[in-house]
């Protein structure tokens, strides 16, 4: 995000920008990578009630077609490395 910031502080550019990967990615993905950071974890899955369906997001994926065309070009971190990384400090405290 601060590279992304700092691409638009040099820029003639100005708005509201997506600043996700532009990949999909699923909440259970998020989970088993967080388990695999924390061995003891275990990953329950409760069926979702069906009549909330509808209103439910299954997976992520920014729109990021704005960011790329405003001139953005650097690549983005993997989650599974964001999220090692984030461990990682929070191991630290």
């Amino acid at each position: 995000v601060l590279s992304i910031i700092s691409h638009f502080i040099d820029s003639k550019f100005s708005g509201i920008y997506n600043t996700g990967t532009g990949n999909v990615r699923t909440f259970e993905e998020m989970a088993k990578i967080t388990s695999e950071l924390y061995p003891n974890t275990e990953i329950q899955t409760i069926p979702f009630p069906e009549k909330l369906r509808k209103y439910y997001q299954e997976n992520t994926k920014a729109n990021i077609s704005n960011l790329l065309e405003a001139g953005y070009q650097k690549s983005f971190i993997k989650l599974e490395m964001g999220l090692k990384k984030y461990y990682n400090q929070l191991e630290k405290c």
